[in-house]
């Protein structure tokens, strides 16, 4: 298992992956954060576990618009259990730091 560390709205995430997935992570996370930076432009800053959840919906939204055979299904299921297990992993990251703090 590998590492990576993942920017997102300013914060470091480190998130386990298989060995030679991380560019594939860090790309996936750099449209997180784009998603991020379009909500913070027009709502301004909310807490690090709301913007990652309305990016999330946002992602899933596009995805799921952009399906439509069976193996597009697929595809999408695929990926929203993918974004699911970030989301979920962020979010346990940050209750970490809370809880710390």
């Amino acid at each position: 298992m590998s590492e990576v560390t993942l920017q997102i709205n300013g914060t470091d995430y480190e998130i386990a992956c298989e060995p030679g997935q991380e560019d594939r992570l860090r790309e996936l996370a750099g449209r997180i954060d784009s998603k991020i930076s379009d909500i913070t432009a027009t709502s301004g800053q909310a807490g690090q576990s709301r913007l990652l959840l309305m990016a999330a919906l946002m992602l899933i939204d596009e995805i799921e618009e952009a399906g439509g055979s069976k193996s597009s299904d697929d595809s999408v299921e695929q990926a929203q259990v993918y974004v699911a297990s970030v989301f979920e992993q962020m979010t346990d990251r940050i209750n970490k730091i809370t809880d710390r703090l």
